[in-house]
C-alpha cells in the first residue's frame, strides 16, 4: 500500500492543488512513477488505497477528500468532504459456525493445506455436536475458536476464475487489493434454515450455495455433488486473522455450464476484475496473490506451474547509480541473509550484520546463547527507548565511513527509522533491497539454514510476529528493488547471482 500512497503524496505535493485520481495517475505516468505498479487499472487501486488510508487514520491521514472523487493533502486549505462509502457490514445478529481450537489440536492441527486423510477433520468440523454458532463480532477476537469457512476455486476447461479483492468487503485489510482465486465465506446460522439439511453438515453446503450465488450469481442448481468437490483443509496460524479461521477448500467445475460473459458473474462490489486465467499462467503473477491463494496454487497446481524468484525494479532503478551501500531487508527466513552473503562472497561487499551491532550496543549475549525470542525482547526494548534507533544508525554509519573499505552490505535492519536515518546520511550512495517470501517458505528456509529438525512452525510464527519485526513490511514502500523469493533455495541463489553479475558489471565499466 505504501508505494501507491507515496506516489499520490508526491504528485499532490508537486501539483499544489486537489486532483482526481485519474489526474494523479496521468501525472505519475508522465513522470515514470507508475512503472512498478504493472496494474491494468491503477486509478482504481490508487483510489482504494487513499480511501482506505483516510478511513483508517482519519485526521491523521496525509490525505483528505475535498469533493466527491477529488483528493488533496491534509494541509491544503479547503474543507474536508465527508464521503459515505458503501461497505458490507458485519451485523450484530450474524452468527457464524465455530469449533474449539483445542478440539482440532486433538486430531492433529497443522499449518498449510492438508489434502490427504481429511475425512477425520471433516467429520469433526461439520458435526453439530462439536461445533456451535456464535456472534461473528465475538468470533473475530476469540482465539480459542476457529470460524469455519468455505474457499471455493472455480474452474472451467482448464481455466481458473480469478479476481481482485476490493475495499467493499469486511475482509481483513491485508487481503484487499490482492489477487484471489477463492470464493466463499462463513457458515451462518441462517444457512440451517435455507434448504433441506444433508448429512448433518451444519448448513455448510447451503452456505457454499449462498456465498457463490451472492458473490458470483451462480445459479444454485449449478452447485451439485457432481460439480462440487472437496479438495482439502486449510489452516494458517501465521497471522492473527488466520488463527481464528479454518477453511474447507472446494473446486466448482463449470465445464458443462454455459457462460455468456464472465463479467456478468459479478455479484458483490468486493469482486473486481473477474477473469478466467489458464492454469499454466496462474504462477505468472504469483507475488500479487493473497496468501491463501498462494497456498492453493502451490498445492493444487504445482504440476502445471514453475515457481521461481522474480525481481522488480522500482521506477526503473539501476545499481549503476548507487551501489556503494546496499541494505537488505526482509522477514526472518525470507532469504535476505543469502543475498547478503552472495554480495559479500562473490562481489566484494563488506558484510555488516545489524543484529551483531545491536548485540554489542545492548551488551547482550549472542542470539545463539539466549535464544531468538529473548534476543527479540531485548532488541525491542532497546529500540523503544529514547535514542536507541539513533545509536544503532550512527554505529552503522560509523562502520561504513571508517577505514578504506569501499562497498558494504547491511543485513537485518528492522525499523523504518533506522533506514531513514542512514538514508539521510548516505543519500544516493544507499540502495535498499526488500526480500519478500511467504510464511511457509520462510519457515522452510529458516529450518534448513539453522539445521533444525522437527522445529515447531508455531514457534517460528511467534518469531515472525514479534513486535520488533512489525516495521519490516513498512520498509517495503521505500525499496529500490523487491526480490520475490517463491522458488527453491538453489534457484533463488542462482537468480540472485545472475542478477548481480549483470547489474554490477555495468557499474564496474563506468
Amino acid at each position: 500500500m505504501g508505494e501507491f500512497l507515496d506516489i499520490a503524496r508526491t504528485v499532490l505535493l508537486q501539483g499544489e492543488k486537489p486532483m482526481r485520481v485519474r489526474e494523479i495517475v496521468e501525472v505519475a505516468r508522465e513522470k515514470g512513477y507508475l512503472d512498478f505498479s504493472g496494474g491494468l487499472t491503477p486509478h482504481q487501486t490508487l483510489k482504494a488505497r487513499i480511501s482506505e488510508d483516510i478511513k483508517k487514520k482519519k485526521e491523521k491521514s496525509d490525505f483528505k477528500r475535498v469533493a466527491k472523487g477529488i483528493f488533496a493533502l491534509r494541509n491544503f486549505d479547503r474543507k474536508e468532504y465527508d464521503a459515505i462509502p458503501f461497505e458490507k457490514k458485519i451485523t450484530r445478529k450474524e452468527d457464524v459456525l465455530v469449533i474449539e481450537t483445542e478440539r482440532l489440536k486433538k486430531i492433529g492441527l497443522f499449518n498449510g493445506i492438508k489434502s490427504n486423510g481429511i475425512n477425520k477433520y471433516l467429520k469433526v468440523i461439520l458435526d453439530k455436536n462439536s461445533t456451535r454458532f456464535v456472534p461473528r463480532l465475538k468470533a473475530e477476537i476469540d482465539f480459542s475458536h476457529k470460524q469455519i469457512l468455505s474457499y471455493v476455486i472455480v474452474e472451467k476447461n482448464n481455466f481458473v476464475l480469478r479476481f481482485v479483492r476490493g475495499v467493499y468487503t469486511n475482509a481483513h485489510s491485508m487481503l484487499r487489493g490482492s489477487l484471489c482465486i477463492g470464493f466463499g465465506g462463513h457458515v451462518q446460522s441462517t444457512d440451517l434454515d435455507l434448504f433441506e439439511q444433508l448429512d448433518n453438515d451444519n448448513g455448510f453446503l447451503n452456505s457454499v450455495k449462498r456465498e457463490l450465488h451472492e458473490e458470483l450469481k451462480i445459479p444454485e442448481n449449478c452447485i451439485t455433488s457432481n460439480t462440487l468437490k472437496i479438495l482439502g483443509i486449510l489452516n494458517d496460524d501465521s497471522s492473527d486473522v488466520g488463527k481464528v479461521h479454518i477453511a474447507i477448500i472446494l473446486r466448482l467445475n463449470l465445464d458443462k455450464i454455459k457462460l455468456v460473459d464472465v463479467k456478468k458473474l459479478k455479484g458483490e462490489k468486493s469482486i473486481n476484475q473477474l477473469t478466467f486465467i489458464p492454469i499454466e499462467k496462474l504462477v505468472d503473477d504469483f507475488e500479487k496473490y493473497e496468501y491463501w491463494s498462494k497456498l492453493c496454487v502451490k498445492e493444487f497446481y504445482k504440476r502445471s506451474s514453475e515457481f521461481y524468484c522474480k525481481i522488480h525494479r522500482v521506477k526503473n532503478y539501476s545499481f549503476t547509480r548507487n551501489p556503494k551501500v546496499i541494505i537488505i531487508v526482509g522477514a526472518i527466513g525470507s532469504g535476505k541473509t543469502e543475498v547478503s552473503k552472495i554480495l559479500e562472497e562473490e562481489f566484494g561487499y563488506n558484510f555488516i550484520s545489524s543484529g551483531r551491532i545491536l548485540q554489542s550496543l545492548m551488551k547482550s549475549s549472542s542470539i545463539d546463547k539466549i535464544g531468538r525470542h529473548k534476543f527479540q525482547d531485548l532488541a525491542f526494548q532497546f529500540i523503544s527507548n529514547d535514542g536507541g534507533l539513533e545509536l544503532l544508525a550512527n554505529k552503522l554509519f560509523e562502520l561504513i565511513t571508517e577505514g578504506s573499505k569501499q562497498k558494504f552490505v547491511i543485513d537485518g535492519i528492522r525499523n523504518i527509522k533506522t533506514y531513514e536515518l542512514l538514508k539521510s546520511k548516505l543519500g544516493s550512495d544507499c540502495a535498499l533491497i526488500f526480500v519478500e517470501s511467504t510464511p511457509d517458505n520462510c519457515f522452510k528456509f529458516y529450518s534448513k539454514r539453522e539445521r533444525l529438525d522437527n522445529f515447531d512452525i508455531n514457534i517460528f510464527y511467534e518469531y515472525l510476529n514479534h513486535p520488533v519485526e512489525q516495521d519490516i513490511k513498512v520498509i517495503l514502500g521505500k525499496s529500490n528493488l523487491v526480490v520475490y523469493n517463491h522458488g527453491s533455495l538453489s534457484s533463488f541463489k542462482n537468480r540472485i547471482k545472475r542478477f548481480f553479475k549483470s547489474e554490477l558489471s555495468k557499474y564496474e565499466k563506468i
